[in-house]
């Protein structure tokens, strides 16, 4: 029997104060043909009965005219690998609403242009819509008869997005198809609702029963359509027989849920599951205000009350209790799984009886915060259904802030340069909050010549929901144009977190000068 995860979630931002609302645009790029295309995804709110477009770039960086053709297409998504279909039928797809769907396109040598894609959104359009934008390249001067389709999702928002429901399964982990060695471990997610969501997950395998990591993983930010099934799948090397352990933390949205194990015994080359199958359940349970922001000053107490509703169909003896937040490198939110202090004192009246089916039941609380407390305190109110040790919790993320004690400060800090043939193509860097106030700081970047001059700005992505908790480490990368002029430059980057407070890191990089190939002389005749 499969190991399962029910997992409800629900749509929770967290209240980080924000000094820029502005939100930049993904800024990956990929070369088709000659041309640069980005953003690689576009996610866009409309609104049902709105007319508007969608926005491409297509940057030129050769000396020739470049073209390729812009075409929008229905799509569905193959369950587990996640391959697209075209031609089948999908009644979420939003091709249809394009009146021109497809558009032949030219850029000049060393120009940019923007290809605008007009849409109209039904009236009665309610949560997510999707499809696939194919651009096909005609390179300039190519004598071959095959060119690469590139394919970029457009995912379109239409009012309010409904609630996501997923199931996540036990990993597995199995040799590499076809390949003479090798595993590949996975994390199967199924959207069981109509709601759309992103995904991603954090894990390790170990081997046991020493505990040494043999892999790292890590994947984030991945489409999961409504009521499809998707694989997160991470390539493991070559495994000796002996025992491992697998322990992945999901990601969803903004959040990370609680860890998923699995046990597993490798021998002559094949992995068989030893973990004692299980199920967990979400408890059917809300709990209103599903975010808590408020001010308490040192020495201070502070009484407030939460609802908390039963869904489900019987009583539910439920319990309250806090726990500490932990925010991982990719900027997701969850639970810390250690007993990790919060910093003040909660008292939290729980009702020994069970909660009735449909009942909504008032929560006493006693926030009490200590002479000694400054800046911000996190924590999460944490629902569980005592009768049943399988089922996962529901939870209220809370902020305390402590007025006139907050010092915000922020470092950004150990780049490390990916270059490819002597070339600098990227940038990864980590943003360490080091100050005791929650920040969500506006990051930008630039290239300059010699450490001076501005040669090309860049917009730099947004982790996570863009908040950092105070104490906590996020990386980021920051891809770097390749149409840059041969030499040594500079690339700045910025983290500005407040009027006059900003973050800086200047790093080299290095673009060679353009290899060409030498022409064999041809004699003269006499």
């Amino acid at each position: 029997m499969k190991r399962s995860i029910l997992l409800s979630i629900f749509a929770v931002a967290l209240v980080i104060p924000s000094a820029f609302a502005q939100q930049k645009a993904p800024t990956a790029q990929t070369e088709i043909g000659g041309l640069l295309i980005s953003p690689l995804l576009q996610r866009v709110a409309v609104k049902p009965g709105q007319s508007t477009d969608v926005v491409f770039v297509a940057d030129n960086p050769r000396q020739t005219r470049e073209a390729a053709d812009f075409e929008l297409v229905s799509f569905t998504l193959e369950d587990w690998t996640y391959r697209t279909s075209f031609g089948a039928e999908n009644p979420r797809d939003c091709a249809v609403w394009f009146a021109q769907k497809t558009q032949a396109i030219q850029v000049e040598p060393g120009q940019r242009k923007e290809i605008r894609l007009k849409f109209d959104v039904p009236r009665g359009a309610e949560g997510a819509y999707w499809c696939m934008l194919r651009i096909t390249p005609h390179p300039d001067g190519s004598t071959t008869k095959s060119v690469v389709t590139y394919e970029i999702p457009l995912v379109l928002m239409a009012g309010k997005n409904l609630k996501p429901s997923l199931k996540v399964s036990t990993p597995t982990l199995s040799r590499v198809p076809g390949a003479k060695g090798g595993f590949l471990a996975t994390l199967p997610i199924e959207s069981t609702g109509e709601g759309f969501t992103t995904i991603g997950a954090i894990g390790t395998l170990r081997s046991m029963p020493s505990g040494r990591v043999i892999n790292d993983f890590r994947l984030d930010d991945r489409n999961l359509m409504p009521l499809t099934k998707r694989n997160l799948s991470f390539l493991v090397p070559t495994l000796i027989d002996g025992q491992y352990r697998m322990q992945f933390r999901p990601m969803v949205g903004t959040r990370s849920m609680e860890s998923v194990t699995a046990d597993y015994i490798v021998q002559k080359g094949e992995a068989k599951l030893v973990t004692e199958a299980a199920s967990m359940e979400q408890t059917p349970i809300t709990i209103e205000p599903s975010s808590i922001n408020i001010a308490i000053p040192k020495g201070g107490n502070r009484s407030i009350n939460i609802k908390v509703t039963n869904n489900g169909p019987k009583p539910i003896p439920l319990a309250l209790s806090v726990a500490a937040l932990e925010q991982n490198l990719v900027g997701a939110i969850g639970i810390s799984e250690t007993k990790a202090p919060i910093g003040m004192d909660v008292e939290i009246d729980n009702d020994p009886e069970p909660i009735e089916p449909g009942e909504t039941r008032s929560v006493h609380i006693s926030l009490s915060v200590p002479d000694t407390a400054a800046g911000d305190l996190w924590f999460a109110l944490v629902a569980k259904d005592t009768s049943n040790t399988k089922a996962l919790v529901e939870s209220s993320y809370c902020s305390i802030s402590v007025p006139t004690t907050q010092k915000p400060e922020l470092q950004v800090e150990n780049p490390n340069v990916i270059k490819d043939r002597g070339r600098s193509i990227a940038v990864k860097f980590q943003i360490r909050n080091s100050g005791n106030t929650a920040l969500r700081p506006d990051p930008t970047a630039a290239v300059l010549e010699n450490g001076v001059r501005l040669l090309e700005r860049i917009a730099v992505d947004q982790v996570g929901d863009g908040g950092i908790l105070p104490g906590k480490t996020i990386e980021n990368t920051v891809m770097i144009p390749q149409k840059l002029k041969p030499g040594n430059h500079i690339l700045e980057i910025d983290y500005q977190y407040g009027t006059n407070l900003t973050a800086k890191l200047r790093i080299p990089i290095t673009v060679p000068a353009a290899t060409t190939t030498a022409q064999p002389k041809t004699a003269k005749k006499s």
